[in-house]
């Protein structure tokens, strides 16, 4: 059960560009884009990447400083907080897309943030969908 104040699902881009624009989370140029500052956070982090250890995984994944194990208990803990997080903002963005272009292999996929420049983000990557997904896959 959420507490959240208010969900937006699949919100148009112009309500993210005008909710990014009413948190400061970015500026209006001249030529009616966005600017994101995200310092001193730029760039990909790679030592941020962690991959649920279990049976599948085990074997498959080339473990490394890039690709690093954490434990399905690690991940529950994790996603607690997050869900806690979640649940106490003020805002929360529900967005649902499509991974992979052919209809025969491509994934549902769906993005819950309350960062509306994530969501634009989420927007900029995946096929666009208005359906809502029970359960992404």
């Amino acid at each position: 059960m959420l507490n959240t104040r208010v969900v937006h699902v699949n919100p148009e881009r112009t309500v993210l560009i005008e909710k990014a624009l009413e948190k400061k989370q970015a500026i209006l140029l001249s030529n009616g884009t966005i600017n994101v500052d995200s310092s001193p956070y730029t760039g990909r982090s790679p030592k941020d990447k962690f991959i649920v250890v279990d049976e599948f995984t085990k074997e498959k994944v080339n473990w490394s400083f890039v690709n690093q194990p954490f434990s399905k208990y690690n991940f529950i803990d994790l996603k607690k907080d997050l869900n806690s997080h979640m649940e106490l903002a003020e805002e929360l963005y529900i967005l649902n897309g499509y991974a992979g272009a052919s209809k025969t292999f491509r994934v549902k996929v769906q993005l819950k943030t309350t960062s509306p420049i994530q969501a634009l983000t989420f927007k900029n990557l995946v096929i666009n969908t208005d359906e809502n997904f029970e359960k992404p896959d």
